[in-house]
């Protein structure tokens, strides 16, 4: 499942009541996660420079990290009632 499709199912679920917001939105940076750790060796692997995939993982990094804790801010300062 792509992280477009897994984004696209928390929302729904999230819309229809099935799951809480912060919830849909751990699941789909854990998702994200997941699909860069299965990506990154791929892209690595092929790519003609390295430097790129090297960014591309960097960033990759730092975008979970920021993700991950925007949830976990998110929790402790607002949290939501649904």
């Amino acid at each position: 499942m792509s992280s477009a499709s897994t984004s696209a199912a928390a929302a729904n679920m999230v819309g229809h009541g099935e799951m809480r917001a912060a919830l849909a939105g751990y699941g789909v940076v854990l998702a994200s996660v997941a699909s860069a750790l299965v990506n990154l060796p791929i892209i690595h692997r092929n790519a003609k420079n390295p430097s790129v995939s090297r960014r591309l993982a960097i960033l990759t990094v730092v975008l979970s990290v920021v993700g991950l804790a925007c949830l976990v801010l998110e929790q402790r300062y607002w949290p939501l009632s649904i």
